[in-house]
């Protein structure tokens, strides 16, 4: 329940494997919206750092986000990038209306 009003925020984490504790750069997530606009993060940097706050319940190591402006429920697709081309399995979830969420992804690229 630490989403808020004005965003609709995915975060993400581009890990080597598994075992891996270190983020990778040089990777986007693009994220498709309800509406089927299509929305890319920052470039993915090495390490991570804090999505939330550490005393939040649902912190998660991130290295990339997507902030689109005002709330928006419904179904998301996200995959991640490299120079445009897919790297990775699409993941589908949806944010409901209540109460108000952010979803993080964690991916690990097809090698």
């Amino acid at each position: 329940d630490t989403g808020t009003p004005r965003m609709t925020r995915v975060t993400g984490q581009v890990w080597t494997s598994k075992a891996s504790n270190e983020g990778v750069a040089g990777y986007q997530m693009r994220l498709v919206d309800p509406y089927g606009s299509a929305h890319l993060s920052d470039v993915s940097g090495p390490g991570g750092t804090a999505s939330t706050c550490s005393d939040c319940g649902d912190n998660r190591r991130m290295n990339m986000k997507v902030e689109i402006p005002g709330y928006t429920p419904g179904t998301y697709h996200a995959t991640l990038v490299q120079g445009g081309k897919q790297v990775s399995s699409e993941v589908t979830f949806t944010l409901a209306t209540g109460p108000l969420q952010y979803v993080h992804v964690d991916f690990i690229p097809w090698q």
